[in-house]
């Protein structure tokens, strides 16, 4: 099953409160409960693995100019 957008959105946002909710020094173990749980729901090995390999790109901060950012000009003016 997929989610639509407004799914994706809602889920999101769920994510978030839940995250803002728990104590700062918990967030890694809520994380992994909450992965472990999600994965058991899933029941596809295959498809957590291809998740936490998704979930794993692009982590650093995104450059200064990308597809969001116009480049800047190189006296640094935009």
């Amino acid at each position: 099953m997929t989610l639509d957008r407004p799914g994706i959105e809602d889920v999101y946002a769920i994510l978030a409160d839940a995250i803002d909710a728990v104590d700062p020094n918990h967030s890694r173990l809520f994380l992994a409960k909450l992965a472990l749980l999600l994965a058991y729901e899933c029941g596809d090995v295959a498809a957590v693995k291809d998740a936490v390999a998704t979930a794993s790109r692009d982590l650093e901060a995104p450059p200064a100019s990308g597809p969001c950012l116009p480049a800047a000009s190189e006296d640094g003016l935009a």
